[in-house]
């Protein structure tokens, strides 16, 4: 048998996945079939299942790709620079979550991640032991690293004394996973709206202020958590100026 030249695979399994997100940007995800991504993709059936045996799986390998897409191991490693404020560290991390936030809306996999929440949902137990199986093996991707990180920055600057929390910090990384979810789920509505022409005033559209509206969690997580005084807040005040 001829070899398989190195590579070619993963360049399978990633064509196929551009096909089914291409597909998932113009029909709802509950409507898209396996004969549809075998369509758009160009190869034949057995060249699609040979990588894909259900439609769960390809829905699953995207939102996979996309996670482990974000740098954020690489991004906790600078924040943990000595000479990095806490407060402006945690501006810093939420500048980049908007960064990314953005980068899902402007490829579709916000959309995609949207409606996958109802299929996950009535396959949860499904899903989960995928997503087990593949965090055991590559546990630092995506937003649920993110949020694992960032408690554990936040225990860090407890103990050295840089931070002096108003609340459990448990409560306060739910407020953050609270409001990147509203932000997403909102700019994400907002976009399917004006597909139908919906008109919308650019001034309250969240998609469009996404980075304001992180210096303003910014804000409230740096005063929930005690940080030290410095020129963060002062700065954020100005940009929020700047901005309106």
């Amino acid at each position: 048998m001829p070899k398989v030249p190195e590579g070619y695979v993963e360049q399978k399994r990633n064509d196929i996945l551009d096909a089914a997100l291409a597909v998932s940007r113009s029909k709802p995800l509950h409507k898209i079939t396996m004969k549809d991504i075998v369509r758009a993709s160009g190869l034949s059936q057995g060249g699609v299942y040979a990588y894909y045996s259900r439609i769960e799986e390809v829905w699953l390998a995207l939102a996979t790709r996309f996670d482990t897409g974000i740098e954020f191991e690489a991004r906790f490693r600078q924040l943990r620079d000595p000479g990095l404020s806490p407060a402006e560290a945690m501006r810093e991390l939420l500048r980049f979550a908007a960064l990314e936030l953005e980068a899902a809306m402007k490829s579709g996999y916000s959309k995609l991640a949207f409606e996958f929440n109802a299929i996950y949902a009535s396959q949860a137990e499904w899903f989960m032991e995928r997503m087990e199986d593949h965090q055991g093996t590559s546990p630092s991707y995506g937003f649920a690293y993110m949020f694992e990180q960032m408690l554990a920055m936040w225990r860090g600057w407890v103990e050295e004394g840089r931070a002096r929390p108003l609340r459990p910090l448990e409560e306060i990384l739910m407020l953050v996973q609270v409001s990147l979810s509203g932000m997403i789920r909102e700019a994400t509505l907002e976009q399917y709206f004006m597909e139908t022409g919906k008109p919308y005033d650019p001034q309250t559209q969240v998609g469009l202020h996404l980075t304001a509206l992180m210096e303003g969690l910014h804000i409230s997580v740096s005063t929930l958590l005690g940080l030290q005084a410095d020129d963060s807040q002062e700065q954020s005040r100005t940009r929020g100026e700047d901005i309106g």
